[in-house]
């Protein structure tokens, strides 16, 4: 093998040769020059001084947790039951003192949901204990609800029904990635591409954010003791694309509802590629914005990154941040095989348990849009479900048509019980007009009747 070659098998990861524990490998060409000065330098220079800064006002204790954190090398959060009962008490009375409107109008909706325990003790693990810090953000985080989902369901829990089409497909479009593997420390790493950033309005990012951070991390146990690390970065893709340069006011907007979430990032990891000058925009804006938004717990811990792709990875991995399961390769590229592939699943399985609900909860007559209309007529053929089952019937096409034709029946049958474990009911009109659910044998004639129309289309 030469030795400008990079040995990668095809079971191997790609950043395999960066493992210590390997034997010595040759890394890939590095196309751009390592000493090649970023036209962010000034900008950069600027932010690390004002880090250091801050982190000379802490005390040694403080400074040498931010330290640890960012280098992967800290401790979780220390937590007993004594710490909990009294932190939760301390909770309580504290905010007798500092009660609100919004306060109010949750226990008023259900006292249930805002007394509870596990609720209460997001707070506290996020401020590290600090009672006054965690009631505080309680009341901002009951406030940015009511603002973004609205008063009703201030207290309870937010499901993808209360998303609209907007906010899954920006939930959807990759801006977030939740890395598959944990760092050193066992942390869950949530990359951000800053340049894939769509222009969406601040209530849809709001929106997603909420669900990224409240319904999927935060369900992960591990991340309300140890925290996340942070990545924003730019993808290689978007150079050619207009990039979305955000505004102070829609940043400032857009950090003032994450930090109302109970989510305490432990690292962030800011890279800026000396290659990609198609994204400086972006990164001036985010550099000139970043004090004034970020919390002082996340500024004390925020690291910049700047050189050539390779040597950012290379930070990457000094940092305990693992590169087999990383969305980009070293050129940059999205790994397409595993962008956002977490988040769909969870995507995928909420939407398929919300149909499910609803269809426990069907009063007679109700339509969803998963449902499969039987009949004729523009109205029929255009309502949602009818379409999608169009969709999935031409997916199965060749399997239905290269069977025996004794055999087509079983494989309608077995396609009808695909949809129904989807959600999806066939209903049809009763006697006094009303959708009915149709029985089995209907549904399957409807599914051999389609394939037919398709074989006389021919």
């Amino acid at each position: 093998m030469s030795s400008c070659q990079f040995p990668h098998q095809p079971n191997q990861s790609p950043f395999s040769y960066l493992d210590c524990s390997n034997q010595p490998r040759t890394a890939p060409p590095v196309s751009e020059p390592r000493t090649k000065t970023s036209p962010l330098a000034n900008e950069i220079k600027a932010a690390e001084d004002i880090i250091a800064s801050e982190l000379n006002k802490l005390s040694f204790k403080e400074r040498a947790e931010a330290y640890n954190d960012v280098h992967c090398v800290g401790d979780d959060l220390e937590e007993n039951p004594s710490i909990i009962q009294q932190g939760l008490g301390d909770f309580d009375a504290t905010l007798q003192t500092m009660r609100s409107p919004i306060y109010d109008l949750a226990v008023n909706q259900n006292r249930a949901y805002v007394e509870d325990a596990s609720f209460r003790l997001k707070f506290l693990r996020a401020n590290m204990y600090d009672v006054g810090k965690s009631v505080r953000q309680m009341l901002s985080f009951l406030h940015q609800k009511a603002t973004y989902f609205g008063q009703d369901k201030v207290a309870r829990d937010i499901t993808i029904d209360d998303l609209n089409r907007e906010d899954i497909a920006l939930l959807k479009c990759g801006l977030f990635h939740i890395q598959n593997g944990r760092d050193r420390m066992g942390r869950v790493v949530l990359v951000c591409f800053k340049n894939k950033m769509p222009r969406v309005s601040a209530a849809v990012m709001n929106r997603a954010t909420y669900y990224i951070s409240f319904n999927i991390l935060l369900s992960i146990p591990e991340v309300q003791l140890k925290g996340i690390v942070t990545v924003q970065l730019n993808a290689k893709q978007r150079l050619e694309e207009q990039a979305n340069v955000p505004s102070f006011s829609y940043i400032h907007e857009i950090t003032k509802f994450s930090n109302s979430v109970p989510l305490r990032c432990s690292a962030l990891h800011n890279c800026f590629d000396t290659s990609l000058t198609g994204a400086v925009a972006v990164d001036k804006a985010i550099l000139g914005l970043w004090y004034h938004c970020l919390p002082e717990h996340t500024r004390s811990r925020m690291r910049f990154h700047c050189g050539s792709r390779l040597e950012i990875i290379y930070q990457f991995q000094s940092h305990g941040i693992p590169m087999d399961t990383f969305p980009v390769d070293f050129d940059f590229d999205i790994r397409e095989d595993i962008l956002n592939v977490w988040v769909q699943k969870h995507l995928e399985t909420a939407q398929r348990s919300s149909r499910i609900a609803n269809l426990m909860n069907a009063k007679p007559g109700q339509i969803f849009e998963q449902d499969i209309l039987l009949g004729r007529g523009g109205l029929v053929q255009s309502h949602p479900g009818n379409v999608r089952f169009r969709a999935f019937l031409e997916g199965h096409r060749d399997e239905y048509e290269k069977s025996a034709r004794f055999m087509r029946h079983k494989v309608a049958a077995k396609l009808v019980r695909m949809l129904n474990s989807e959600g999806s009911r066939f209903l049809q009109r009763g006697e006094n007009g009303v959708w009915v659910e149709s029985n089995v044998a209907d549904a399957e004639r409807k599914v051999g009747q389609y394939f037919r129309e398709l074989r006389k289309k021919k």
